[in-house]
């Protein structure tokens, strides 16, 4: 992952594993300390795993308290935190804290889910360590990002004794001064490694640009193999980039002061990845379902945190977003052995808001690490670390800030949706394709009089074969092929009345290109085809055959169909209500399947007003 400050959390199990990345904007220690409900002093006694109730592996460790500085918890805690390995299926997190036996700690602590957790993860987790001349805490080297001011953090060691004495002065309530802070020992910088953003290896292995995660033993396999998604479908459950990975936005929960409620952020951020020509990423958004969560089989971006998978409310500082990725099996693709990604959530924190002036590249930077690459600057073993780790000799690294999206830390609002040279290099790496063609412009489609529906799109440059997908539901059906073809158009027959289908075309000769924007058909078939405004009369039954229209898109949007009042040809009058609810309906659905809005001749509906063609007209257009 990434953090405003940034950091990726990788998995790894037996049978199956799960990757998480975490994001975060990293607060004053002071601020961190009255956050917390709890502090505590103590010596790690020892840790299990079980399963959480989201089917999650989470890590029970007990505390032997020596001191409370803030609290009431007895005189031992479990303190318990996601990640670990169970019954051969595992979870590791990187940003969530691990602790070894006898070592003692300092804990800020929060509830979460009636147990005790890490206030913000591994920001609230100190680790006692000899230095020099005085014990000193430290926390995990994954910490490290933006201050709260957006400026480039860098997290220093803290004087042990110093340090709990400020805790306890901020506890009482003074204003101590934080003279604690001393200079780490670093690790000097690897052979080869200068000051400069970008270093370049010819022949390296794509997987060197991904998290290695350990492997089952027994196998042809490594000890240890990347992370990536499907090159084409087979070897087990979940997608793959032939036909594409589609994420879709929780229709609950919307990012807060966003017009669209986050969908526009989402789109730009998979479109990053997508729209590089010399790859074959293909990351699609899908739309809006209902009641999506972590690890449920469907890909989703979801603000807000409506299920509390992060722990706290962000209020200026804290978590932002955590990506968890689950893989399941091992394959050979391109010579190398790889876990395979079939789940990728990421859950923004409730209280982060469209003016978080780092969204873009934070969503960017998570879309980077749902798909398996690691942090521009770290090693490959150590794919989220924030130490500039990155050996430059059979690793590619970068080492300054914003020196890609897939740097751990940005400074300011960071590169936005523009990936960097590295991340350039990695896409194609890992996800290759054989020269840079574009999208299919000018996509069309529309039903014909005999109810086929004619799919229409400009040429590509170079492009010499096209492949056109379609769906009838956004959510539960996957695009699949219609035909592969040489020329800029096709008519499909194969289709069904009352039916309305979403379209979309790639070129896939001599190579393949990112996908069209999709355009929909309806096939209705109306009994009276056309409406003479002026001249005709709107009749009952082209009141039912337009509902049946607005039924359909709504299906293809996995919406239900709206039940509208009966009506009798020849004798039920039409009002200005029925024309009401029948917008309402397919505005509704175009706005799930982010279509462009309609624009009606007459806006408004008046109560008593007649009910012109043309605004039936309006209505069959948009969704013909």
């Amino acid at each position: 992952m990434f953090r405003k400050h940034s950091c990726l959390a990788a998995i790894c199990c037996l049978l199956s594993a799960v990757a998480s990345a975490t994001t975060f904007v990293v607060p004053k220690d002071d601020v961190l300390i009255r956050k917390a409900e709890a502090i505590v002093q103590g010596t790690v006694v020892s840790s299990y795993t079980r399963e959480a109730a989201s089917k999650i592996i989470e890590t029970v460790t007990t505390i032997s308290v020596v001191e409370t500085l803030k609290g009431n918890v007895g005189d031992s805690i479990d303190v318990v935190e996601p990640g670990g390995i169970y019954e051969k299926r595992g979870t590791f997190v990187e940003s969530s804290p691990q602790f070894t036996p006898g070592e003692s700690v300092v804990l800020l602590l929060s509830r979460n889910h009636g147990h005790w957790e890490a206030t913000d993860l591994a920001l609230g987790a100190f680790h006692s360590r000899q230095g020099l001349t005085r014990r000193l805490l430290v926390r995990s080297e994954d910490i490290a990002g933006w201050a709260v001011d957006g400026s480039d953090f860098k997290d220093k060691a803290r004087a042990e004794d110093d340090f709990i004495d400020y805790i306890r002065g901020v506890v009482r309530g003074h204003k101590p001064v934080a003279n604690y802070f001393v200079d780490k020992e670093m690790p000097k910088e690897p052979k080869g490694i200068k000051n400069d953003s970008l270093h370049i290896i010819s022949n390296l292995a794509a997987s060197t640009y991904t998290t290695y995660v350990a492997a089952p033993g027994g196998g042809p396999w490594p000890a240890s193999v990347g992370v990536r998604w499907r090159a084409v479908a087979g070897g087990g459950t979940g997608q793959d980039m032939t036909s594409g990975i589609t994420y879709f936005k929780n229709s609950v929960q919307n990012l807060s002061g966003a017009g669209d409620g986050g969908v526009s952020v989402i789109q730009n951020a998979l479109a990053a990845w997508t729209n590089d020509c010399g790859s074959a990423a293909s990351l699609i958004y899908g739309g809006t379902a209902a009641n999506l969560k972590v690890n449920d089989n469907v890909n989703a971006i979801i603000f807000n945190d409506p299920s509390g998978d992060i722990v706290d409310t962000f209020a200026g500082s804290g978590t932002i977003a955590v990506t968890f990725s689950n893989f399941n099996n091992i394959l050979l693709i391109n010579g190398e052995y790889w876990w395979v990604l079939n789940d990728a959530d990421i859950v923004f924190q409730d209280g982060i808001t469209n003016s978080f002036a780092g969204l873009a590249t934070a969503m960017t930077h998570e879309v980077g690490h749902s798909i398996g690459f690691r942090h521009s600057n770290a090693t490959r073993t150590m794919g989220n670390d924030s130490a500039n780790s990155c050996n430059g000799v059979d690793e590619e690294c970068t080492t300054t800030s914003n020196s890609a999206i897939m740097f751990w830390a940005v400074s300011g609002a960071g590169n936005g949706f523009t990936l960097q040279p590295w991340d350039v290099n990695a896409v194609r790496a890992v996800y290759p394709g054989s020269s840079c063609i574009g999208a299919p412009t000018g996509l069309d489609a529309h039903v014909l009089p005999n109810s086929h529906v004619s799919v229409s799109w400009n040429a590509v440059p170079t492009a010499t074969s096209y492949e056109v997908q379609r769906t009838d539901n956004i959510v539960t059906t996957p695009f699949a092929m219609v035909t592969t073809t040489s020329a800029l158009s096709i008519d499909d027959a194969a289709v069904s009345t009352n039916k309305a289908y979403m379209y979309r075309v790639r070129a896939v000769a001599p190579s393949t290109g990112p996908f069209s924007t999709p355009d929909m058909a309806t096939v209705v078939v109306y009994a009276n085809p056309t409406l003479t405004p002026g001249s005709s009369i709107v009749a009952a039954q082209d009141l039912v055959d337009i509902r049946n229209a607005a039924n359909a898109v709504e299906r293809l949007a996995n919406r239900t169909a709206t039940v509208f009042p009966a009506v009798t040809p020849g004798v039920t009058t039409i009002l200005a209500t029925d024309q009401s609810a029948l917008r309402t309906a397919v505005n509704n659905a175009f706005l799930d399947l982010s279509l462009t809005a309609i624009v009606y001749t007459h806006p408004t509906p008046v109560a008593g007003a007649t009910i012109f063609a043309t605004d039936m007209t309006d209505l069959r257009n948009a969704m013909r």
